[in-house]
């Protein structure tokens, strides 16, 4: 059975390494002949990331059954969530099914003990880390697992000659002192707490960097309790809150993090695999992680970019001040996170391996049942 049409189907339409990933998937899957579409549970800002992508937004059954009757699609992937299943059965598919874990989802955690083989033909997850979190919780013995690397458009995420500086407010920043650059949801994992308090000791020694936080986030009450902490930390001179920047505009953002001599910051508890890393070793700027998840296997310490133990502020503020100060040291890593890139985390190879896993996918046929 010849493949030429998917469907990708994830709970909401949010900023972040997901959409980005998934889209660089579609644009190289369509290199292969592999045309995609999109169903989102719920619409969000990230839906302009797929604006040359078939987007369907419902979370209603009659309307997903015929997405699916229309499309006509030769394989299925469920990202993090398995909505869809009961749909599956409603019009008797036939065809590839697959369940993708990116990161240590919630939902696919709660969802891995129920699968059987006669509803996925495989699972997908994006690091070896993944691959052995979902076997602690997988009962089925007969559903396939495939690592698949996220990787980073790299035609867009690249060194850029010319920065346009008017898609960010604050660009002027970067002309003034480096910038440290965070991006993720104000969220307990993604752990922004223990980030101001490493700013906090940034700014107690030269170079004093500004730090610079990109995050997908209309809540209130988060944006309060994000403000509370950067006035408790005494950081409202230091900390730029840039919300729902465009996907496309990111670039920029790396560039002139780069530009200023700075570098990107994660302080999650756990990841499966960060995009924004990946993205900023794709446009030359070196990144620093806690040892968590599969920011481990994507970064080499002292070799293309710095890990520290999650909680430990002193000895990430002193990675960070390395690399602030030395300039041929923060060289070094640019130049084998580029390569890493390269190597590893083309659209291209994403997608070729992407195809592999699913062409050793089996084909299900589902019983067709009345729709209620």
């Amino acid at each position: 059975m010849t493949i030429k049409r998917i469907l990708f189907a994830s709970e909401a339409a949010n900023l972040g390494g997901l959409q980005s990933s998934t889209h660089a998937r579609i644009a190289d899957l369509k290199s292969l002949g592999i045309i995609s579409e999109k169903l989102f549970l719920k619409s969000g800002a990230g839906k302009k990331t797929y604006s040359d992508v078939t987007v369907h937004i419902t979370n209603k059954r009659k309307k997903m059954v015929e997405i699916l009757q229309t499309g006509k699609y030769d394989a299925v992937s469920m990202i993090n969530r398995i909505d869809l299943l009961p749909v599956l059965r409603d019009i008797g598919f036939q065809g590839r099914v697959l369940f993708e874990v990116r990161g240590r989802s919630k939902n696919a955690i709660q969802v891995l003990p129920k699968l059987m083989a006669n509803q996925v033909g495989g699972i997908i997850v994006i690091s070896h880390y993944v691959k052995r979190l979902v076997h602690r919780y997988l009962r089925s013995q007969h559903i396939p697992v495939h690592v698949v690397y996220n990787a980073v458009d790299t035609e867009l995420f690249r060194p850029l000659k010319q920065i346009n500086r008017q898609v960010i407010p604050c660009a002027d920043d970067a002309r003034k002192r480096p910038i440290v650059l965070w991006v993720g949801r104000l969220s307990e994992n993604k752990n922004y707490v223990e980030m101001l308090e490493i700013a906090k000791l940034l700014q107690q020694e030269p170079p004093q960097p500004t730090i610079w936080v990109v995050a997908d986030t209309k809540a209130k009450d988060n944006r309060k309790k994000f403000w509370r902490e950067v006035r408790r930390c005494g950081l409202q001179e230091h900390v730029r809150l840039l919300q729902c920047i465009p996907h496309r505009s990111m670039v920029h953002i790396y560039n002139l993090v780069g530009e200023s001599g700075g570098c990107v910051l994660s302080t999650s508890k756990s990841e499966g695999f960060q995009n924004s890393l990946l993205e900023g070793m794709a446009c030359g700027v070196p990144v620093v992680s806690p040892a968590v998840g599969g920011n481990v296997e994507l970064i080499q310490d002292n070799v293309n970019g710095r890990l520290y133990p999650v909680g430990k502020t002193m000895q990430a503020t002193r990675l960070l001040l390395e690399l602030l100060r030395e300039p041929k040291r923060r060289q070094a890593y640019v130049k084998a996170g580029w390569q890493r890139v390269q190597l590893h985390h083309t659209p291209a190879q994403h997608a070729n391996n992407f195809v592999t896993a699913l062409e050793s996918t089996r084909i299900l046929t589902f019983e067709k049942r009345p729709v209620p």
